[in-house]
This record gives structure tokens, sequence and C-alpha cells, in this order.
């Protein structure tokens, strides 16, 4: 095909194509701003077993326009 040059010389080029597909494709770092009011945060699962009973622990938080979020 007429490449004249070595293994050396493909080598380096696609470490370049490499460095430089990758800056491209970097994740960015943005927090995550919310409204007041707008979503609400939830867990629950399996809670403690008292007097025989099964009970359930539910976790509910709706930040705030202080929240630091």
């Amino acid at each position: 095909m007429g490449f004249t040059g070595g293994e050396r010389t493909t080598r380096r080029t696609v470490a370049e194509a490499k460095t430089q597909f990758r800056a491209g494709r970097r994740r960015v770092y943005r927090p995550w701003v919310t409204e007041p009011g707008l979503w609400v945060q939830y867990d629950f699962g399996d809670g403690p077993v008292i007097k025989g009973r099964k009970t359930t622990l539910f976790c509910a938080w709706v930040p705030g326009p202080d929240s630091g979020w």
C-alpha cells in the first residue's frame, strides 16, 4: 500500500489519535441544582420486628431553599 513508516511511527500516531479522541469525550461535573419543592428523595425498607409484627421504615426528604443543593 506504499506505507514507508515503521511500527513505532504507527504506534505514536495511534496514541495521538486516542489522546485527541478522549479529550473530546471527558466527563464534565455539573452540579444538580434544584428548585425547592420540585422533587422528593425517598427510601424505604424492612424495619425491626416489634412484638411479633413486621414494620416498614420510610424516609422522605423534600429540599427547601436552604438545603444547600
